[in-house]
């Protein structure tokens, strides 16, 4: 009896055992979505409200695509992640989107993404007024960020140069703690601090810095062109997907604010996050139709001199012609799909 039971459990053993060996062998299901690798920036509003309406709606199932969301605090670090080949597309300030197609062919730029406003911020009860008030002195800053050349190209407006002034790295996620430590009057060594939003309006809000200089930039997305290469339709069909989440937010902000808010944990508030939107014709629209991505003339024109300036300053590993690494196809089929 007791061998009938022992071969009676073994063969059960064999079962089950085969049984799960074809469950694990057996074909996954295809979803005939295609996966992107999308890297983002946790600190840039109003671009990181956009990113929430494409990873809490079905924006992004709908035009066949399963999006994989990678966040960066600022811009070297997720053109180092797109180096290692660790996305498809990125979205960041225009310095390191140019950096980026700047150290690899691999990278094209494929459309604007949204405004951002940067700014130079002073203590509160300092006397400096002017840009031209810090020459000589120290100024905390993302080096190798729209911060930068922010910087520079204000200083080369009021006839100075950049060697006027000591730039000093100071991250963006470290410049709150930073301005808090100091006072109203000082904040040591470093006499003015250059940053973007919505960091700019939650130091002005809180009174915590005076900003003294002020310039839009431009959040650049820019592509992998193996994977337009390998994956032509998903390359359009994400630039349409990103139009539609633009409408998405521009249709509920509080809504996308929240989620934004929850995912980042900044110290910010929804009225904020207001006040930051009110630079981006986007977040006004009242049709789909209205949103537009496209890079100007104009635009086209600041890019270049941007690049004129990082290639004299040797901060981009070479000099090129801006039309040479933009692919303006791909919003143009995408902006084409949706009035089908």
């Amino acid at each position: 009896m007791k061998r009938r039971i022992v071969v009676i459990g073994a063969l059960l053993a064999v079962a089950v055992g085969a049984g799960l060996w074809f469950y694990f062998q057996r074909p996954t299901k295809d979803s005939g979505l295609t996966k992107v690798r999308i890297g983002w920036q946790t600190a840039w509003a109003t671009q990181g409200q956009v990113t929430q309406a494409l990873k809490h709606t079905d924006i992004l199932k709908q035009n066949g695509i399963e999006g994989e969301f990678t966040g960066y605090a600022y811009g070297p670090p997720a053109v180092e992640g797109a180096l290692a080949g660790n996305l498809d597309v990125v979205s960041g300030g225009s310095q390191p989107m140019l950096q980026l197609v700047a150290k690899s062919n691999d990278w094209v730029i494929v459309s604007r993404h949204s405004h951002v406003r940067v700014g130079l911020l002073v203590p509160p009860e300092s006397d400096s007024k002017t840009l031209s008030d810090l020459k000589g002195r120290k100024i905390g800053m993302p080096l190798g960020t729209v911060s930068e050349r922010f910087v520079i190209l204000r200083a080369k407006a009021a006839g100075l140069d950049s060697g006027d002034f000591q730039f000093v790295n100071l991250g963006i996620e470290e410049q709150g703690e930073f301005i808090r430590a100091g006072t109203r009057k000082s904040w040591g060594e470093i006499a003015g601090v250059s940053a973007w939003e919505p960091t700019v309006t939650l130091l002005e809000r809180k009174g915590l810095g005076r900003v003294i200089e002020v310039q839009d930039d431009l959040c650049l997305t820019v592509m992998s062109r193996n994977f337009i290469r390998d994956h032509p339709n998903a390359a359009v069909a994400y630039l349409r997907a990103t139009i539609q989440a633009w409408f998405y937010f521009a249709t509920h902000r509080q809504e996308m604010n929240e989620a934004y808010l929850k995912e980042t944990a900044l110290p910010i508030d929804d009225p904020m996050l207001e006040a930051i939107a009110g630079n981006e014709p986007n977040a006004r629209v009242k049709s789909l139709e209205e949103i537009d991505l496209s890079l100007t003339p104009e635009y086209l024109g600041r890019l270049q001199q941007t690049i004129d300036l990082l290639a004299q300053r040797r901060l981009i590993a070479r000099s090129f012609k801006i039309e040479d690494v933009v692919n303006s196809e791909l919003l143009r089929n995408a902006t084409q799909s949706l009035s089908r």
